[in-house]
């Protein structure tokens, strides 16, 4: 997978990430257009994380650096850890989070989508919970559920 794919692919499961679906109809629906399972899966889980992690930046913290992972689990059950900025899906959704933090929303990147879509993140929880900035505050480790480490990895080589 490249950027140019990646780009595609999150502006596709944005609008489907933003209806209120639960994350199997969501998955369903992206490998309806096409996708395969695990594809439809990165989607649905990466990009709200990365909505989350802009929204979370937007009030101080750091952004994901290159030693950045996500924890999952691989084929043997044991947790094992792939880099967050590895991940195009990942890298992608949050490049265009920020861009529309900074420079205001287009579609389908709308106010209205992104809030439904970041409500969705494991960040959001806990951005709810915290009052003031978060100024300084470094990327929290994110489990990736629904997704095995071997298949990650390989995705990332398909288009």
């Amino acid at each position: 997978m490249n950027h140019e794919q990646a780009e595609t692919q999150v502006l596709q499961a944005i609008p489907v990430l933003a209806a209120e679906l639960s994350i199997d109809e969501c998955i369903a629906q992206l490998q309806a257009s096409g996708l395969s399972e695990v594809r439809a899966t990165k989607l649905c889980v990466m990009i709200p994380e990365a909505f989350g992690l802009a929204l979370a930046w937007r009030l101080g913290a750091k952004l994901p650096d290159e030693e950045q992972m996500f924890d999952v689990r691989n084929r043997a059950g044991e947790t094992v850890q792939v880099p967050m900025l590895g991940q195009h899906v990942f890298s992608m959704a949050l490049a265009m989070a920020v861009a529309v933090l900074k420079q205001g929303w287009y579609p389908p990147i709308t106010r209205e989508a992104f809030e439904a879509v970041s409500n969705r993140s494991a960040i959001m929880s806990v951005l709810q919970q915290i009052e003031g900035n978060l100024e300084g505050a470094g990327t929290p480790d994110l489990f990736l559920w629904g997704l095995v480490a071997e298949d990650i990895i390989a995705d990332e080589s398909l288009p």
